[in-house]
């Protein structure tokens, strides 16, 4: 009967171990996703804010192109806009 109570104390001891090991892993877990998902914010940030920068640059360098060549820059215009009714009539 000793040997019933050990066993029974034993199995209630990993039991116990169990329960702590599974608290411990969830909060591994969630503090995994939390950084994860932090990570992945400032990688987008990051992303748009690079991205919004070379917007910004091309259309700097557009507007510069346009006033240093006006004519030409209409003359692309018309072309493009002939090229689109063209397209477009089809």
């Amino acid at each position: 009967m000793a040997s019933t109570q050990k066993e029974a104390q034993q199995i209630s001891q990993d039991i116990s171990q169990l329960r702590d090991d599974i608290g411990r892993l969830t909060r591994s877990i969630g503090n995994s996703a939390a950084n994860s998902a932090n990570s992945a914010r400032e990688d987008a940030r990051r992303l748009a804010a690079e991205g919004k920068r070379r917007v910004v640059d091309a259309e700097q360098r557009l507007e510069q192109g346009i006033a240093d060549h006006p004519l030409q820059s209409v003359g692309i215009a018309f072309g493009i806009g002939l090229l689109i009714g063209r397209i477009a009539r089809r």
